[in-house]
């Protein structure tokens, strides 16, 4: 963070208490894939606070009686942390309160205010009291709280593995009552309201008057007619009483002057309208200032979102590509004569002699008159590619066609390197709207992969012509720094393959990839478009791909020769396979 401060001219934001995802932001599918609603889009149905079974690769049970929630994290308090988050340059604190009570906003953000404005005065003297640490830890915690990825990589010590609040609930032990009622009456039942000044004009024959100042703001309302009185006349008393009820608005009276004739009438009513107005105009006039503006689509926005024409696209014939994680995947896409492209993931080679390797089957798949692009990983930390400098540079000489990334780490290392011209993104690089595309466009990168998170009407509206559809492949439901194996059987520094099993008895596959320390928990399912070969081919792709993860090298090539039937002959797949079709058939919230 300190770094990120330095180096760049942005005021930054950190997350400093509450509830933690398991996934890296912005690539989680699961709530997406399993019930429609994106955890991407704010929408999360959060099944990763579900119960799992966890089952290593000879199907013992993995982890301590109890450990039934590998994917909930504790969550997150970082007050103790404060003076060393400031100090590193951070201008803003964010508190996660996604759906809780109002009393959890109030209760939380007191303290952190409390103690923000103590290490301000009094930093010498900054001490986080143990009653406030217990207040935060009834108003809402998972099995205590930890300091999230502030001071470790991962762990189990940051997960509820076993939800003792959960526990805790059955055998009925009550909430502080105390504490949320000094909050209610402290906090919730109290209004905060903008000071106005008010100045009313009551006249028979004239309109009702009202204006009204706040600050630099003024504004004026005018409403019906103002009546001789016939029998009891306005005081100004009654009249001050009525505009005063300013209700659910968000200003009070600080001062109201009223100027009035002693034999005058006008109806509450028209009261009411005047205070309305005058509160509606100086909302207006104070929010307006900040109101974004709707930004005019850029020159190569519009280019980007324009449709080719159907001549030149056609002049395009669609590819079949295919990447794999094992030697074994590898070893069975070389037979496959109509994958013209393979995308290698780092696993395909042993990093001791990593560049020979990768060297004899750049030159083996190039006599087979196919490309080969390495797959970088999903997580790159600093310094992670920096041994593979040289590596690449040589690779690129012999005939290595280019790298698919998976983020912006990869993009920036290969850009250093002069290699941004032979880049493709994978999914989870952001290519959902034109302008994003128009972006990638002008960094000169190849290609882009077709959002998972896409239907097939979004995607027919899209400009898919320099993309890669993906057609068959376990989908990533999400990407973790987390590992299930080392938070419940520990770390065995090696590539592990576990499944866990949810309520319904479905197994999800989750894969370590200990060479970068991060894990990928795949879907139940593969994706398998292969009735759609004829729809996909109308959206015009530049490439479907296959993607190859968990299969052995019988799996890979049946599949593999399968899918090339399809969509490069036109044979009809048989339906032995059971498929899903992800988020082509369905919209997601």
């Amino acid at each position: 963070m300190q770094k990120i401060h330095r180096t760049t001219n942005l005021e930054i934001e950190c997350f400093v208490h509450g509830a933690l995802c398991y996934c890296y932001s912005g690539q989680c599918l699961f709530s997406s894939l399993i019930g429609g609603r994106s955890g991407n889009r704010g929408r999360c149905a959060q099944p990763c606070r579900l119960p799992y079974e966890a089952y290593d690769k000879d199907n013992h049970r993995m982890g301590e009686p109890g450990d039934r929630y590998p994917l909930s994290p504790k969550d997150m308090c970082t007050v103790e942390l404060l003076p060393e988050i400031v100090k590193s340059g951070i201008m803003s604190l964010k508190i996660e309160g996604r759906m809780k009570k109002p009393e959890y906003t109030a209760g939380v953000v007191s303290i952190y205010r409390k103690y923000l404005d103590l290490y301000e005065k009094k930093p010498s003297r900054f001490h986080v009291l143990p009653e406030d640490m217990k207040k935060l830890y009834e108003l809402y915690n998972r099995d205590g709280f930890n300091k999230s990825y502030y001071t470790v990589r991962n762990g189990r010590d940051m997960m509820a593995l076993k939800n003792e609040k959960e526990q805790e609930n059955k055998k009925k032990q009550r909430r502080n009552e105390q504490l949320f009622y000094e909050i209610q009456r402290d906090y919730i039942e109290t209004e905060a309201k903008e000071p106005i000044s008010g100045f009313l004009t009551l006249y028979p024959g004239q309109p009702a008057f009202l204006s009204a100042e706040s600050g630099k703001y003024s504004v004026t309302a005018e409403a019906g007619m103002v009546e001789p009185a016939k029998k009891q006349p306005l005081t100004e008393e009654r009249v001050k009483t009525q505009l005063e009820k300013t209700g659910e608005t968000p200003f009070y009276f600080k001062e109201l002057d009223v100027c009035m004739d002693d034999n005058c009438f006008v109806p509450m009513q028209t009261l009411n309208e005047l205070r309305r107005g005058v509160s509606d105009q100086l909302v207006k006039e104070m929010t307006e200032p900040y109101r974004r503006k709707a930004a005019e689509k850029p020159e190569q926005e519009a280019k980007a979102s324009g449709k080719p024409d159907q001549e030149n696209r056609a002049e395009k014939k669609m590819e079949l590509t295919a990447s794999a994680e094992t030697r074994a995947q590898w070893n069975a896409l070389l037979e496959i004569p109509e994958i013209t492209t393979i995308y290698a993931g780092m696993g395909c080679f042993k990093r001791e002699i990593f560049e020979e390797q990768a060297e004899k089957g750049i030159l083996q798949a190039k006599e087979l008159g196919k490309q080969v692009y390495l797959m970088l990983p999903h997580v790159v930390r600093e310094g992670d590619l920096k041994e593979y400098r040289d590596t690449f540079r040589c690779l690129k000489e012999i005939g290595l066609g280019g790298f698919l990334i998976r983020n912006l780490e990869s993009f920036s290392f290969l850009k250093e390197m002069g290699m941004e011209k032979d880049i493709r993104l994978d999914y989870s690089v952001y290519t959902y709207n034109s302008r994003a595309q128009a972006f990638w466009q002008e960094q000169g990168v190849q290609r882009d992969t077709v959002p998972y998170e896409l239907n097939e009407r979004e995607i027919g509206k899209r400009d898919n012509t320099n993309s890669e559809m993906v057609v068959y492949g376990y989908l990533p439901m999400m990407v973790s720094a987390q590992c299930v194996q080392k938070n419940l059987n520990g770390c065995n520094h090696s590539y592990s393959l576990v499944r866990l099993k949810d309520r319904m008895g479905k197994y999800f596959p989750v894969k370590s990839y200990c060479t970068s320390c991060y894990s990928v928990i795949y879907n139940s399912l593969p994706l398998g478009l292969v009735k759609e070969a004829d729809e996909i081919r109308s959206m015009h792709p530049a490439a479907v791909r296959l993607n190859f993860t968990i299969e052995t090298l019988e799996e890979t090539k049946e599949i593999a020769a399968a899918f090339a039937g399809t969509y490069c002959k036109g044979i009809a797949v048989p339906a032995e396979q059971e498929y899903t079709k992800g988020h082509f058939r369905r919209k997601v919230e």
